[in-house]
């Protein structure tokens, strides 16, 4: 179990990983999620985000493999377990449906 401490520096590490994402500045962005996982290997978002990033830089196994992690993660809320789909395309190799970074505005 964290501590608040350590729940709120999760937090901010995890916005500052989000507005690198947003902004285009995908290896600080990936850095920012590293740094939350060495403090709770397991966090759903930092899973998710890097997922996301290992898609832009066209690695789809590591993505797959981060997002699968993302989901099973004992963090991650309920929602995300009821989405057949997305479990589905997870674990389709064929046809795949597009797992593509966050639109940027």
């Amino acid at each position: 179990m964290i501590n608040s401490i350590d729940t709120h520096q999760v937090t901010s590490i995890l916005q500052k990983a989000h507005q690198h994402w947003g902004s285009g500045q995908v290896v600080q962005a990936e850095e920012y999620c590293q740094q939350v996982l060495a403090i709770l290997p397991e966090q759903p978002d930092a899973l998710r985000l890097l997922g996301l990033i290992a898609n832009f830089y066209g690695r789809r196994d590591q993505a797959i493999y981060f997002l699968r992690l993302a989901i099973i993660s004992p963090y991650a809320p309920t929602t995300d377990l009821d989405n057949p789909d997305e479990m589905y395309q997870l674990n389709s190799h064929q046809n795949e449906a597009e797992i593509t970074p966050l639109q940027r505005e």
